[in-house]
């Protein structure tokens, strides 16, 4: 993103995208990324297929940019196509036959990565604790850095109830792990 498309309004990117400005709609797709994510995130519980939704979501927002009604309600737009893409990824049929993986090498102390993925699938489960709103909004300012502006115009929401949700979102997690993240 350049730094004349990084200052842009949302509107004219949106307003280019439509006319067929692949330039201006990568630099919605860098500004939103990091809030498709946590969605695809939130919603799948996988990195791995969070990302593969990521790339569908922004495919499919590029084919339909001319669709969009509003220029200024992309982020929510795109929020949507998301969630779809995740909807149709869970009707997907899964193989008769899953393919045989190699074992995955675990450095050179396996004792320490097994603490370790223990511990973050604690702080996941306690991260799936939190209400959905205060999830995404803290997912993304701590996946992606995301600013609480860019945060509030995905979410569809002002920038104070991003501040709330994000404070009592860091309130209930630290009040929920810190004692056991105090001894690590």
């Amino acid at each position: 993103m350049s730094a004349d498309q990084s200052r842009c309004p949302d509107e004219v990117l949106v307003e280019a995208a439509c006319r067929g400005d692949r330039a201006a709609f990568d630099a919605l797709a860098a500004r939103y990324r990091c809030g498709v994510l946590a969605v695809t995130l939130d919603l799948s519980r996988s990195l791995d297929v969070a990302e593969d939704l990521v790339q569908e979501a922004l495919a499919s927002a590029w084919g339909h940019i001319g669709e969009l009604r509003d220029a200024a309600a992309f982020g929510p737009w795109l929020r949507q196509i998301a969630i779809n893409c995740f909807r149709m990824w869970q009707r997907r049929p899964w193989p008769e036959e899953l393919p045989e993986r190699e074992p995955v090498a675990t450095g050179p102390d396996p004792a320490e990565h097994a603490r370790r993925m223990e511990l973050l699938r604690a702080l996941h489960a306690e991260l799936r604790g939190l209400p959905r709103q205060n999830r995404l909004a803290l997912l993304m300012r701590a996946l992606g850095g995301a600013s609480y502006g860019e945060i509030a115009r995905f979410l569809g929401v002002p920038e104070r109830t991003v501040a709330g949700r994000i404070y009592r979102a860091r309130r209930e997690l630290r009040a929920r792990v810190g004692a056991w993240l105090d001894e690590d």
